[in-house]
């Protein structure tokens, strides 16, 4: 935010040195995202992040998924408002308790007092609203003037393996400071996503390490295997995999499940790390994109030696 000061007199001002001395309060407004007058519906579908809720068990977390959402206040004064919106039926649902998940007001994080967080459950909003089309909104009052941020659109079913099938679900958790961002110290902050998508194509990746001896007959010191998979996703909107860069790859742990049902091999919760850059496409006259991640397993403890 740049301040902008004038005189309105031709006469010069003479400078106070106490007022030079003193430090301005600086707040940092909530950055405006410009909206054009344009809707890409008209030509390609809108994106919409397939969620599941299981009636028979809430607590499943294989089948029921959340959406995590954390952010800092602008100033201690300003009020905050999340608001869950059903685009199916119209309504709309203010967020105060932990009726539809975990809700932490201002003050409520430990030694964070400006920072909120809403980790919205599907399994509670499927149980309370039922399911169908829905978005949740961010809303910020600053001196006056609101702020609202929209997430994604949610497409919000009943569990059922050929539901999920073609989908993967990552789970990434946070700690420790973000410069420029936000702190998680201590927080161990979860982020989920579901995106359409297969995970697997398993890889062994075999390191040796040998010698050679007089009778020239290779003898072994120490071998290890690590394993390598590859996420390859359909269309994704930008602002799901912007978010993945920014809080996903960095992230402490990286757990992923895949819910591909005719996939080589089951993977529920394997811990990854990425070591490599993805691979991302862009499509002409096409807002969303397609992305390719390499991973490796993030424990690599297969490993034989000779001592």
């Amino acid at each position: 935010m740049a301040i902008r000061t004038f005189n309105p007199t031709a006469n010069e001002m003479q400078l106070c040195c106490i007022a030079c001395a003193t430090d301005t309060p600086f707040v940092q407004l909530p950055d405006e995202i410009r909206s054009i007058d344009f809707c890409p519906c008209n030509y390609v579908c809108d994106y919409e992040e397939p969620v599941f809720g299981f009636l028979e068990d809430i607590t499943d977390t294989y089948k029921n998924d959340k959406s995590s959402f954390i952010g800092k206040k602008t100033d201690s004064t300003s009020l905050f408002e999340a608001t869950i919106k059903n685009l199916t039926t119209g309504e709309d649902y203010l967020v105060t308790d932990n009726t539809y998940g975990v809700y932490y007001p201002a003050g409520t994080l430990p030694e964070k007092p400006l920072y909120i967080a809403f980790i919205a459950d599907w399994g509670k909003i499927l149980e309370n609203l039922g399911g169908g089309l829905y978005q949740i909104e961010f809303k910020e009052n600053v001196f006056g003037v609101d702020y609202i941020q929209d997430t994604v659109k949610y497409r919000l079913e009943h569990f059922s393996d050929i539901r999920a099938n073609n989908t993967v679900k990552f789970q990434f958790i946070q700690n420790g400071i973000k410069e420029n961002g936000l702190d998680y110290t201590g927080l161990n902050f979860s982020y989920e996503f579901r995106l359409k998508g297969t995970f697997g194509g398993k890889q062994v990746i075999l390191e040796v390490d040998n010698y050679l001896t007089s009778s020239r007959t290779v003898r072994q010191i120490q071998d290890k295997i690590r394993y390598s998979y590859e996420f390859t996703s359909s269309l994704i909107d930008a602002t799901v995999l912007n978010s993945i860069w920014e809080i996903g790859l960095n992230a402490n742990e990286i757990l992923v499940t895949d819910y591909n049902v005719l996939n080589s091999e089951r993977f529920e919760n394997v811990s990854v790390v990425s070591l490599e850059n993805p691979d991302i496409n862009h499509y002409k006259n096409n807002p969303l994109v397609s992305v390719t991640i390499p991973f490796e397993d993030r424990k690599q403890t297969n490993v034989k030696r000779n001592v």
